[in-house]
Parts: C-alpha cells; structure tokens; sequence
C-alpha cells in the first residue's frame, strides 16, 4: 500500500477546475433535455400527423416539460458528484488509516522491548 495513489475519474478536481468526465455528462444532459422536450411532439407526428410538429402546445409542453428535466437531472448530477467527494475522502482517509497501522505494526514488531498491558478489568499480560 505504500506509495499507492488512490485516483478517481470526477467532474471537478480539487483545484476547481474541468477535468475529463464533465464535457460528455453535460453533453448527455443536455441530449436528454432535448430528447424528453420533444418526445410528446414526436409521438404526435407519428400517432397524428394532421398537427403540426410545431403546435403551440408542443411548444408550451416541450419547454415546461424540458425545464423540468433539466431541475431533476441536474439535481442528481449534483448528489451524485457530493457522493463522488465522499467516497474519495473514504478511500484517501481508509488508506492513511491501512499505512499508520502498517507502520504501528512494523514498529511493535521490531521492539526488542518487554511490555505489559493492563486492563483495570480484566488484569494484565506480558508481549
């Protein structure tokens, strides 16, 4: 584990600058947007195509309905980034954790000294 570097592919890296996976998520976001706003007008064209693909209520609907996609999907891009921090926080703080007991357990293994460790309980014993 020494010298490991625990890395992780996110939006936003730690200097708040873009990294590699933000431009194809927002391009993502953006192509479902666009595909949920027209999906009623799509459907219309094929299941009637005496209205016109640009009714006004396609209009009307297509906004209200591609806003609304676009508050919930965004939302979720949020929460899932807050969980990528946290994960890489619980890797990067599990690993301090594995080397400072590594290194414990190297130091208590080598010690030629004699020790004895008590419990107020349950006694003592000799290591």
């Amino acid at each position: 584990m020494e010298g490991e570097r625990i890395t992780m592919a996110t939006s936003w890296n730690d200097s708040g600058t873009f990294s590699g996976r933000f431009v194809p998520r927002l391009f993502l976001l953006l192509a479902v947007v666009l595909f949920i706003s027209n999906l009623g007008a799509l459907v219309d064209k094929v299941l009637h195509p005496d209205i016109e693909y640009f009714d006004e209520e396609h209009l009307f609907v297509g906004f209200a309905t591609g806003i609304m996609t676009l508050v919930l999907f965004g939302g979720l891009a949020f929460y899932a980034r807050s969980l990528e921090k946290i994960l890489a926080k619980y890797k990067k703080t599990k690993s301090a954790r594995q080397e400072s007991d590594d290194k414990y357990r190297r130091l208590f293994e080598s010690s030629r000294e004699i020790l004895y460790l008590s419990h107020p309980h349950q006694g003592g014993f000799w290591i």
